[in-house]
C-alpha cells in the first residue's frame, strides 16, 4: 500500500488465517455439439418417429448412409427399434434436448485433479504466493466446528464458487464453459496460513487515524475484517504518555515528546527531523526503516577498515508488545544482522560483531513461552541469536538498536486515545556521545543483578532462548 498525499503509514501489522491445503478431485461437463446429419436426424425423430426408408428420403441417403448413421446412434443409445417397424428416441435420446427444444447437446463428463488454499474464516480459495508460515504475525481464531469440518466447508464452497474460480483462472479446464457435475473426493494434504497486511494510517493535518485498508487477494471478507477489529479491541491498551516521558527522561530526549502531544503533529515531526543535524526522526516500526541499513552498511565499511580485536556488540531489545515483531519486515532485518557478524577476507574469517536480539520476560523460567518465535524456522544461524531479559527496561514501551561505538535506533511504541494500535515513533543517531550513551544504558540493565531466590538467573541477561 502506497501512502497518499495527506496520509502517514504509522504501523504496519501483519495477520494469518489459517489456511489448509485440499486435494479435490471433481467431474465436469463439456458442452459438445454433435455432427450437423445425426443432429437433425434426432431432431427429426423427436418430432416423430419414422421408418428408416423416409429417414433416407428426407435425407437423400444411399442404403449405406442410413446404416450408417443409424446404427451410430442406436450403438450410443438414443434411437430404438419400435415394434411398428419406425425409429423413435430412447430415454437418453430425448435427454439430450434437455437444455434445448431444438439443437441436442452431448454431455461429455471428464475428471480433474486440483490442490487449493482456502482461509478458513470468510471461507476463500486462496493463491499459494499468498500463504505462509504464522511466524512474526497475528493469528486469527477459526471456530472449533470449522476445524474439524474443514473439508466439508471446502466442498461446499467450491461449489458455490466454481464459476467464480474459473473466471479469475484458478481452475483451468480444457473446455471452460464446463460446467461442474459433481465433487469426486476432497483431501486435506496440510495447513499453511493467508498471510496479510494491514495499514494503519495518520491524517498529517488532524493527527486522527485513517480507515483501515481493505483485505487485498480475497473476495469475501467480512468475517476476516470483523475479527481483525475484536482483535484490536482485545489488545487495545491505555495511553501510555506518563510511561513513555519517563522513558524519555532517561534517555534525555525531549524533542521527541513534542510530536506526539496532545496527538501526533505531522507538521512538528516535519520541522524536528528537517533541523537535526545528530538525528534521523522516523514513524513506522524500526524493520521498516531503510536509514538503519544504511547505518549498518556505513558501519561494516569501517570495521572492514580496522577489524576489531574484540567483536563489538550489536543489541536490539524488543519490547512486550503484540504488534511488534508481527511483519514479515522483522525476520528480514534479522536475517541482515545475522549475515554481516563475519567477514572472510583472504581466506580468514573475521568476527565483527556479536548480535543478540533480546526478547523481554517476566522470569527466566519462561524462556519456552518465546520460543514460538521461530518456531517455524529452522534457520539454526538465526536461533542462535535469540536471547531473553527481564521485562522493566525503560518502562517496557521502548525499543533500543545499538552497535557499539557506531549507531543507535531508540523507537517509543506509543499508545494515543483513538488509536487503534502503537505508535512506534523515535529516531537513530550516529553521534558518538549518544551512542555511547544509549549503550551504556543497555549494557547496565543487562548487567544489572537480581536477587530473587526463585529466580534462577543472577542478572537481567537471561542468556539464550534456544
Amino acid at each position: 500500500m502506497k501512502e497518499q498525499k495527506n496520509s502517514l503509514i504509522y504501523n504496519q501489522i501483519d495477520f494469518v488465517i489459517k489456511a489448509p491445503r485440499f486435494h479435490i478431485t471433481f467431474s465436469y461437463s463439456g458442452d459438445k455439439r454433435l455432427s450437423f446429419v445425426r443432429e437433425y436426424l434426432l431432431r427429426l425423430l423427436l418430432l416423430c418417429p419414422c421408418c428408416p426408408e423416409k429417414i433416407a428420403t428426407y435425407f437423400e441417403f444411399s442404403q449405406y448412409e442410413t446404416e450408417n448413421a443409424l446404427n451410430d446412434l442406436a450403438n450410443r443409445n438414443w434411437i430404438e427399434y419400435l415394434a411398428d417397424g419406425n425409429i423413435g428416441l430412447t430415454t437418453a435420446g430425448k435427454k439430450l434436448f434437455k437444455y434445448s427444444s431444438t439443437e441436442p447437446i452431448l454431455v461429455d463428463l471428464r475428471t480433474e485433479e486440483i490442490e487449493m488454499y482456502m482461509e478458513l474464516l470468510n471461507e476463500n480459495f486462496i493463491e499459494k504466493k499468498y500463504t505462509s508460515n504464522k511466524k512474526n504475525a497475528i493469528n486469527l481464531n477459526i471456530p472449533l466446528n470449522i476445524l474439524a469440518f474443514s473439508s466439508k466447508y471446502a466442498e461446499h464452497n467450491f461449489q458455490q464458487q466454481f464459476i467464480e474460480l474459473k473466471e479469475e483462472g484458478k481452475i483451468k479446464l480444457l473446455n471452460n464453459n464446463g460446467q461442474l457435475y459433481k465433487i469426486d473426493g476432497i483431501e486435506v494434504l496440510n495447513h499453511k496460513y493467508f498471510r496479510f497486511t494491514q495499514f494503519f494510517s495518520l491524517d498529517k493535518h488532524t493527527g486522527n487515524q485513517l480507515f483501515r485498508n481493505d483485505i487485498q487477494h480475497v473476495n469475501h471478507s467480512e468475517k476476516i475484517v470483523q475479527q481483525v477489529t475484536d482483535t484490536l479491541e482485545k489488545y487495545k491498551r491505555t495511553n501510555n504518555l506518563k510511561e513513555i516521558i519517563k522513558s524519555m527522561n532517561d534517555l534525555e530526549d525531549s524533542e521527541t515528546l513534542t510530536i506526539i502531544t496532545p496527538n501526533f503533529n505531522f507538521e512538528q515531526f516535519n520541522a524536528i527531523k528537517q533541523k537535526s543535524l545528530q538525528k534521523n526522526y522516523f514513524v513506522g516500526q524500526t524493520y521498516h526503516q531503510g536509514i538503519i541499513q544504511e547505518h549498518l552498511m556505513e558501519s561494516l565499511e569501517k570495521l572492514r577498515k580496522n577489524i576489531p580485536q574484540t567483536p563489538k556488540k550489536l543489541f536490539w531489545l524488543g519490547v512486550e508488545n503484540i504488534y511488534w515483531g508481527a511483519q514479515r519486515k522483522c525476520p528480514e532485518q534479522i536475517a541482515s544482522f545475522n549475515q554481516n557478524e563475519f567477514y572472510n577476507i583472504n581466506k580468514q574469517k573475521h568476527h565483527l560483531y556479536d548480535f543478540r536480539l533480546y526478547l523481554p520476560l517476566e522470569k527466566s523460567k519462561l524462556k519456552n513461552t518465546k520460543r514460538f518465535w521461530l518456531s517455524d524456522n529452522d534457520n539454526n544461524n538465526e536461533k542462535k541469536s535469540i536471547y531473553a531479559f527481564k521485562e522493566g527496561f525503560l518502562n517496557n514501551n521502548t525499543e533500543i538498536i545499538v552497535l557499539e561505538d557506531h549507531f543507535a535506533v531508540v523507537c517509543y511504541h506509543v499508545q494515543l486515545d483513538h488509536y487503534d494500535v502503537t505508535l512506534p515513533i523515535g529516531f537513530t543517531t550516529q553521534q558518538p556521545e549518544k551512542v555511547k550513551q544509549i549503550f551504556q544504558l543497555v549494557q547496565s540493565y543487562l548487567n544489572e543483578p537480581i536477587f530473587d531466590k526463585d529466580e534462577s538467573s543472577t542478572t537481567k541477561d537471561f542468556g539464550k532462548i534456544f
